[in-house]
């Protein structure tokens, strides 16, 4: 799908000011414990990673800005696991969830990094918001499928599910299932929007004992 640039921006504009917004959680947490906390070796622990994750998160900002004004250089072999690990240090999960990641064949996929990382970001981070606080084990599962047409991502979790009457509402630019959870009702519309400019698509299954996303790419995605 070929999209206006207005519509380019526009879609940029919500990843770097929802995107930015998980890290910043993260830096706000980890700056609170290095206050409260006594030990100095400990405090030294968490300002290194305080360090790391304000200068990935810079980064991030970085690389966003670059992709929409460089588009032609923003295809890269992309390590699929690592990938996924650098969005899991982003997320920092909460405890109450186990996040696992597969790849069944080859491990390397060529696309466009930022976007894959915001996808990933997004269906991972929505994954842990909408988790069953009631179940004993939360979980989220990557999986990554090479097929000849190109890439298959499926995003699973036990979470609370999405009413089969809402399903085709969640795409939508600021529309929330579920308005006792935060967010801003933007992750899955900035996913649609990329899965659309990387010309792949998207389907959904979900039932009240979890939901899967699927997003289809084809080869080298740019």
């Amino acid at each position: 799908m070929v999209l206006k640039k207005e519509e380019k921006l526009k879609s940029l504009i919500a990843r770097i000011t929802h995107d930015i917004l998980s890290p910043i959680h993260t830096m706000k947490g980890i700056a609170q414990l290095t206050k409260e906390e006594s030990d100095l070796s400990r405090k030294n622990e968490y300002a290194s990673i305080l360090l790391q994750t304000s200068t990935d998160l810079t980064t991030r900002v970085e690389e966003l800005i670059r992709e929409y004004f460089e588009p032609d250089h923003s295809v890269t072999d992309i390590d699929l696991i690592e990938t996924s690990q650098n969005v899991l240090n982003q997320l920092n999960p909460p405890d109450d969830v186990t996040i696992e990641v597969y790849s069944h064949g080859p491990n390397s996929y060529q696309g466009n990094y930022n976007k894959l990382f915001s996808i990933l970001q997004n269906l991972v981070d929505n994954a842990i918001k909408y988790r069953d606080s009631e179940k004993k084990k939360c979980f989220v599962h990557v999986r990554f499928d090479q097929t000849n047409d190109g890439l298959i991502i499926a995003v699973s979790d036990n979470g609370l599910g999405i009413p089969i009457e809402l399903q085709r509402k969640i795409f939508k630019e600021r529309f929330r299932v579920n308005v006792s959870v935060q967010g801003y009702g933007l992750g899955l519309y900035i996913v649609q929007s990329l899965v659309d400019e990387l010309d792949g698509k998207i389907e959904i299954e979900s039932t009240t004992s979890g939901t899967t996303f699927y997003i289809k790419l084809p080869k080298k995605n740019g």
